[in-house]
């Protein structure tokens, strides 16, 4: 079996996990949002429900759409989080501490996506549960 160059890039430039990559990005929301969200509804979630979730989300083990996806990190990505809120919160109030810390997730959602959106969609459902609890 013989393959040019040209030929191997065509076969790989419609691989399975490229395009399951691709689908698993173009599904996190956008961060402004993300953000947006946690300025403007600070009485639906407080900052120690926000440090827990990164507790949870430290020891999560996410499914993975494809080797390399946005979910692969979250887990030490959400535990340096927390220890990032942990040195913040000694300074400033929870909320603050909670905020500075969801707009430092922009460093590590340079290389790798999701922590904020896994953050945000859990207190958000945690939100609706509650008000459906009511």
């Amino acid at each position: 079996m013989r393959a040019g160059p040209a030929e191997i890039a065509d076969a790989l430039t419609g691989s399975p996990e490229a395009e399951l990559l691709r689908q698993g990005d173009e599904s996190i929301p956008d961060r402004t949002e993300l953000m947006a969200w946690l300025r403007t509804s600070t009485d639906q979630w407080d900052g120690s429900e926000f440090r827990m979730i990164l507790g949870v989300l430290d020891q999560w083990t996410p499914h993975l759409c494809a080797p390399g996806c946005a979910h692969a990190h979250i887990g030490s990505i959400a535990g340096e989080c927390s220890r990032i809120y942990d040195r913040i919160v000694s300074r400033v109030d929870e909320t603050d501490a909670a905020i500075l810390t969801a707009e430092a997730t922009a460093i590590a959602n340079v290389v790798h996506e999701g922590v904020l959106t896994a953050v945000v969609e859990t207190l958000q459902a945690r939100r609706a549960q509650r008000s459906d609890e009511l």
